[in-house]
């Protein structure tokens, strides 16, 4: 069985303030789902995948996120990647 490709959008940016003001803060503990790739060292963590905010920084622009699918993944991910 062919495996499928994960394809990788282009690197995630510098979250802008505007950005930042439209998302919705997200609380840890709070499950999330990707709207961007995310790539780890594990591999990209793809578009639609559900993870939990463990650590969700002060100025509300990033949030460290645990990932158990397609694998086990811990990544930094910016606050427009995600929608909860």
């Amino acid at each position: 069985m062919d495996q499928p490709e994960i394809v990788s959008g282009p690197p995630l940016g510098k979250v802008t303030e505007s950005a930042a003001a439209e998302a919705r803060p997200v609380a840890e503990l709070s499950i999330v789902k990707l709207r961007s790739p995310v790539e780890t060292k594990q591999g990209t963590v793809p578009i639609g995948s559900t993870g939990t905010v463990v650590h969700a920084y002060s100025d509300g622009q990033a949030y460290i996120t645990e990932f158990y699918e397609p694998f086990h993944a811990v990544a930094t991910v910016e606050a427009d990647a995600v929608a909860a």
